[in-house]
């Protein structure tokens, strides 16, 4: 479960760094297995093996934190030592190894954070290797890591005296290794709540990283993590969680050991890139990165020869897809798990009619409104089999119905599918908060489309409290609320509030990547009806040749609803 990706170091190291790197080819030879090397590194033969046997006979688990060995291992088994890049007494715990099974150039930056337990970095490093295609050596595979290969002896010193590292220092020793290795490997975990995401050297490293053409970088997860992930996929909520795990990377909120070094980060970053387009960046890479983990996971499944479970992924990690806007990609995973279910004869089930649904909503999107009310009826109709109409599943189903109803103009009946839907909701019991949001912001829809604005502001500020409750407002979802808020308020005849909220629905598709997508462009289309309510008829016309570019880019029809109401638009946007 690997991709490409960026690097970290922890924020305390001594004035000894800077000047190892600088004379790093002066003293350091093959000869000597490169000891004193700036890129010096470990080998991971030695790190599974050697290392963790050193913290057994300390009595301590596989549990433990770096915070916590290095005080009790790493000093105490390098302090006899001389170190080859000052000559002092104490030396960096990877100047204390010489075979070259052990310790050599390395090959690999680790980045990570102290408060990761041993055994789970360890963990990390083995699958990075046995999982590499061809699989990696593990007495030939070094990795710097600055917990070992930097002198902690002298960083302690510093201390004592209290002194700290001055940040140009940390910077230029942090870049120069980066750059000379040229590849990083960045250990997330736990995958639900990365701690790496949570200290602010990692998620600027992380982004010096990405920006980096010489660099390589790929994201490692320990085997304990990556069934973790597996099991979330198949969970009921766990794709939406994983979306909005790797959708909120705020490094402003990000903490460092030392506040001066955070400080100057977010100065650094705020002067160039800025705050906002580092969030960005880092946010895509990592859903991006989500994407090819869960098709990963499938390709294991495949593997795996269960057809069951092969479609139950097929469908969930089809949600992902959607999520992101890749619905080409989307298609092709429902199709599989739809022509697995019928092979096997498992599509009249509840998992059937859920896959039934998806492909009817996506059909929708792209406006094959004869394939969807086909795949929507077919899902109907097994519910009504099963006896499960009256139920969670079977009203979600009527939603999706009403969605159709309501894109096709008939209000009428979208709306009472809806209160079909929310009858049998309340029958059923407490439903899923995207459930129940889901249904809320169709309803405020289709009475907006009809009129009643009242009853949709209704809907849509109930949709609104969910999603807020939820932590869905930053993401695809929150974007669409703001459509429909967007044109709820032109209604109102405020326009300017309309293009405000419009604009930040647009800023949310553009930070997360999915403005490429028919949602993107149903949003471009408001905001310019809104921008034509202004009277800017030029920004209006901006935005509807954006939209036309999507559709157009998505494969829709010159013919299609949605393109010959544009086409009208375009030629007379004041109409």
């Amino acid at each position: 479960m690997r991709e490409r990706f960026r690097r970290r170091t922890p924020s305390i190291i001594s004035e000894a760094i800077l000047w190892s790197v600088n004379r790093k080819d002066s003293e350091a030879t093959s000869d000597n297995n490169h000891l004193g090397h700036a890129f010096r590194g470990i080998s991971v033969h030695h790190f599974s093996q050697d290392f963790l046997s050193r913290v057994e006979m300390a009595s301590l688990t596989r549990d433990a934190s770096i915070y916590v060995l290095e005080p009790k291992v790493i000093r105490p088994a390098s302090a006899d030592f001389q170190c080859p890049r000052d000559k002092e007494r104490g030396a960096a715990y990877v100047d204390t190894v010489s075979h070259r099974d052990h310790a050599g150039l390395s090959n690999f930056m680790l980045s990570y954070s102290w408060g990761y337990s041993i055994g789970n970095i360890a963990d990390g490093m083995v699958a990075f290797c046995d999982e590499s295609n061809p699989h990696r050596n593990h007495k030939r595979t070094y990795v710097w890591i600055c917990c070992l290969c930097i002198n902690q002896h002298r960083v302690q010193a510093m201390r004592r005296v209290g002194k700290t590292i001055p940040f140009k220092v940390f910077e230029q020793a942090f870049g120069e290794r980066v750059e000379g290795i040229g590849h990083v490997l960045v250990l997330m975990l736990p995958w639900k709540d990365p701690e790496y995401l949570t200290r602010v050297w990692c998620v600027f490293e992380m982004h010096q990283a990405l920006n980096s053409v010489s660099v390589d970088l790929t994201v490692v997860m320990p085997p304990l993590e990556r069934h973790g992930f597996r099991a979330a996929l198949l969970s009921i909520n766990g794709i939406e969680y994983i979306f909005r795990t790797f959708a909120g990377v705020r490094i402003e909120n990000a903490k460092a050991s030392i506040e001066e070094d955070r400080c100057r980060i977010l100065k650094m970053v705020e002067d160039g890139v800025g705050v906002q387009k580092l969030n960005d960046q880092i946010s895509r890479y990592l859903q991006q990165w989500a994407v090819e983990a869960c098709e990963s996971e499938l390709v294991n499944c495949r593997q795996e020869a269960d057809p069951e479970q092969v479609a139950q992924l097929c469908t969930k990690v089809g949600t992902m897809m959607a999520l992101l806007g890749l619905h080409r990609r989307e298609a092709v995973l429902l199709g599989e798990a739809k022509c697995l279910r019928e092979l096997h004869g498992n599509l009249e089930t509840p998992d059937g009619v859920e896959l039934l649904r998806k492909i009817g909503q996506r059909l929708c999107l792209y406006e094959d409104f004869e394939a969807a009310s086909d795949a929507l009826a077919r899902a109907r109709q097994i519910c009504e089999h099963m006896g499960t109409l009256r139920s969670t599943s079977g009203s979600n189903v009527l939603v999706a119905l009403g969605k159709l109803k309501c894109l096709q103009g008939d209000y009428s009946n979208a709306l009472a599918l809806y209160h079909e839907a929310r009858q049998i909701a309340r029958e059923a019991g407490p439903s899923h908060f995207k459930d129940e949001a889901t249904l809320l912001l169709a309803m405020g829809e289709a009475f907006l489309e009809a009129q009643d604005i009242d009853e949709a502001e209704n809907c849509l500020i109930q949709g609104q409290a969910i999603y807020s409750m939820v932590g869905m407002l930053e993401g695809p979802a929150g974007a669409g609320l703001l459509c429909l808020m967007g044109k709820l308020k032109r209604r109102r005849g405020v326009p300017a509030e309309a293009v405000e909220a419009l604009r930040q629905g647009i800023r949310i598709h553009q930070r997360v990547g999915t403005l490429d997508t028919p949602q993107g462009a149903s949003l471009l289309v408001a905001l310019g009806d809104a921008q034509v309510d202004l009277g800017d008829t030029s920004s209006a016309q901006e935005a509807y040749g954006d939209a036309w570019t999507i559709y157009g880019r998505l494969g829709f029809s010159e013919q299609s609803p949605s393109m010959r109401l544009l086409m009208m638009k375009l030629r007379f946007p004041a109409a």
